[in-house]
């Protein structure tokens, strides 16, 4: 998962089939938290990350100065997951206050860039999977990493936690083209 390059964004309400917002120059879409009621955009040249009040489509803070490829919110809305664009932070996960957007803690252990994150249902665990072929599991309620898997074989393409949070379905590609759930772990 990572963001798709949008210069507008729109929030739908599908059952209605009615647009119910729209922000011009939001930058790109990230996330939008589980209770519908902020949305997380990024501007990866100007390095900000936005967050926005959906009811009233103002913009509720902003951090600066941060190189990101892309963000995941935690489903209670109180703390994101930034990953950087390049260099040795593309192999580390930034843990930030979603309220303040303040700086909380690092993540690091991969030796590789971070191809896809996922928070867990109920928020205490962030999956991490990188190009050095491991998938790690971190507690981010007391910053540390649970247990590293070094077994992914191809290119990881996304990560998805069953509602319960008990599985973690991990897409792989094996070639340029062909994406597929190769493991589900327990």
């Amino acid at each position: 998962r990572g963001p798709a390059i949008f210069n507008t964004v729109k929030l739908f309400d599908y059952l209605h089939g009615k647009e119910v917002r729209s922000w011009s120059e939001a930058g790109d879409l990230e996330d939008l938290s589980r209770d519908g009621k902020t949305l997380v955009t990024s501007y990866s040249r100007s390095k900000q990350i936005a967050l926005w009040d959906v009811a009233t489509g103002q913009k509720l803070t902003t951090l600066s100065n941060v190189p990101v490829t892309f963000v995941a919110l935690s489903p209670d809305g109180k703390m994101l997951a930034v990953l950087a664009s390049a260099g040795e932070e593309a192999a580390r996960v930034q843990l930030c206050d979603a309220t303040g957007i303040r700086p909380m803690t690092l993540l690091q252990g991969h030796a590789g860039k971070i191809a896809a994150m996922e928070f867990s249902p109920d928020g205490r665990l962030l999956a991490t999977a990188s190009t050095d072929q491991s998938l790690r599991l971190w507690d981010v309620e007391k910053p540390r990493g649970l247990v590293s898997l070094p077994c992914i074989k191809y290119n990881v393409r996304a990560l998805a936690w069953s509602p319960k949070g008990d599985r973690l379905a991990v897409g792989m590609a094996y070639g340029t083209n062909n994406s597929v759930i190769d493991d589900i772990y327990d």
